[in-house]
């Protein structure tokens, strides 16, 4: 016979870090050998160690409901190392009105991408004469997830048939667990001649003649984790 399935964690809720999405299953009519899928949230908002549970009803005479117990574990975010600038030199003297600003990227220890920004301005305090601040997309090398502590679990209902129009419920539970970071740091170092080449290059124009500005980089992991690089200086002819 057919297996008609009830309204999932309609008696035992699931809560919060958990939630269950694209339910294809709730009120589903699997036929023999037939199967239906779920997914199972997992979205911590802090460490440490969740678990819950949920029903699966139906018609089964023998395992109705089914009782699913989930797990995850929240983990704590590495901050990435400090970016290193490389050029105008800390104090260089006699630029352009058009400079090219040039950092080493960060790593991340949670391998979380990061994004930087370029503040140029007339103070120390980088709040005055600032020129409009430049958005470096992404570092050539960060290609890993960044987020809070994620994790999916894909349930599989399948229908097992047997002889004289049994029905049984048969349930496969798969919970992968990722981790992302929240934090991100950034900080500074250079030398005067001729600097090695930068792993970033951002350029600004239109800058003002003799004119001392200060510089810094802002690390950015997309989270809402950010750290500033040490502060530099130089001046316009």
């Amino acid at each position: 016979g057919n297996l008609l399935i009830g309204t999932i964690a309609a008696s035992d809720i699931i809560s919060a870090p958990f939630s269950i999405i694209n339910d294809a299953c709730s009120g589903a009519t699997l036929l023999p050998a037939g199967k239906c899928t779920l997914t199972v949230r997992f979205s911590p908002t802090s460490t440490g160690p969740f678990s819950d549970s949920f029903d699966i009803p139906s018609d089964d005479p023998d395992e109705n409901p089914v009782v699913v117990n989930v797990s995850g574990t929240g983990l704590s975010n590495q901050p990435p190392t400090a970016p290193e600038l490389v050029f105008p030199a800390n104090g260089a003297t006699g630029l352009s009105e058009n400079v090219t600003f040039g950092w080493n990227e960060s790593t991340d220890p949670d391998g979380d991408s990061i994004g930087y920004t370029l503040r140029v301005c007339e103070d120390a305090a980088l709040s005055a004469g600032c020129v409009a601040p430049a958005e470096v997309a992404e570092n050539k090398t960060g290609t890993a997830f960044a987020g809070l502590s994620l994790g999916l679990g894909l349930i599989g209902i399948v229908f097992l048939g047997s002889g004289r129009g049994r029905k049984r419920a048969g349930f496969l539970l798969a919970v992968i667990l990722l981790s992302g970071t929240l934090l991100s740091a950034c900080g500074g170092g250079g030398s005067a001649g001729s600097p090695p080449s930068p792993d970033i290059e951002q350029t600004v124009n239109g800058l003002k003649p003799g004119t001392t500005y200060h510089w810094k980089v802002t690390a950015d992991d997309g989270n809402g984790g950010t750290a500033d690089s040490e502060t530099w200086s130089f001046t316009t002819q």
